[in-house]
């Protein structure tokens, strides 16, 4: 009887770890939006703003493992609701509603080849209800050339 109990229990810890981190990983999962070039959504969650409004932060992480210089600014990412395509561009600085920039907030910056940073950004939210909503992401070259549009699935 013990001997059973024990493998259940085993059994039951083994479900609920692979269980957390397959929800964990999907939200880190490193995802190639470019020749060489990965991001990752590392954290999302909403931020009160003011008592009837809230923005959308995310911390995000952009790795250049390609041949070519990028650039990244407010232009490179927005919220899209693929029901209706209302976008939500990302928020500067005197945006946030007086609230102070995080050291990470995004300024305009050129990620090398070989190169990583790391983000963070705000959002104002689309449509409470509207699900499901992607982070489009419109790389650019230095000189303002489109390499790319992706979007990546958020869930949170």
């Amino acid at each position: 009887m013990i001997r059973i109990a024990s493998i259940v229990a085993v059994l039951a810890g083994l479900v609920i770890s692979t269980a957390s981190a397959f929800a964990g990983s999907h939200s880190l999962q490193r995802r190639a939006v470019g020749r060489g070039i990965f991001i990752t959504v590392d954290e999302l969650h909403m931020e009160p703003l003011r008592a009837v409004d809230s923005l959308l932060e995310a911390r995000v992480t952009v790795s250049n493992q390609g041949a070519m210089r990028i650039k990244l600014d407010y232009l490179t990412f927005s919220l899209s609701d693929a029901a209706t395509g209302a976008r939500s561009m990302a928020l500067l600085p005197s945006e946030l509603g007086g609230r102070a920039a995080p050291p990470l907030f995004l300024r305009e910056v050129v990620v090398a080849p070989g190169q990583t940073e790391r983000v963070v950004l705000y959002f104002r939210p689309l449509r409470p209800t509207s699900r499901p909503i992607d982070l489009r992401l419109d790389l650019a070259t230095v000189d303002g050339q489109l390499i790319s549009r992706s979007y990546l699935p958020l869930v949170f």
